[in-house]
């Protein structure tokens, strides 16, 4: 999946065997490799909606950070596996502080979020 946002509407691609495109606005969105956006059956999006409340701001850096590092829940966010599992983790954080680019370049537990913040500016 890929997600961009220009202008306060953003544009998920999904590739399932076909392109499929979903905009989406401001917001949180939950975007999986196996589900469609925000898809409320997707068990990470249930497990984000149970860290962090629907009405709260947006959360720290380091505790989305620890959620995208979870290996706890019925799937976990960051898995692991012999054929799949999570290659790499992303971050890209709105708020009235201003944006932030966090990027691991491999499973979040083990790679360190990197600032790519100067590639959005």
């Amino acid at each position: 999946m890929v997600a961009v946002e220009k202008d306060g509407v953003g544009l998920c691609l999904h590739w399932d065997g076909e392109l499929r495109r979903t905009s989406f606005g401001p917001g949180r969105h939950v975007i999986s490799t196996n589900a469609d956006l925000d898809d409320p059956a997707m068990p990470e999006r249930r497990t984000f909606l149970r860290s962090f409340s629907e009405n709260s701001a947006v959360p720290p850096e380091a505790d989305l950070a620890d959620f995208l590092r979870s290996h706890e829940g019925d799937r976990p966010v960051c898995k692991h596996g012999d054929v799949y599992g999570t290659v790499s983790s992303l971050m890209l954080i709105r708020s009235s502080h201003g944006e932030r680019l966090l990027f691991a370049d491999g499973p979040p537990c083990r790679a360190p979020f990197r600032d790519y913040t100067h590639l959005i500016g």
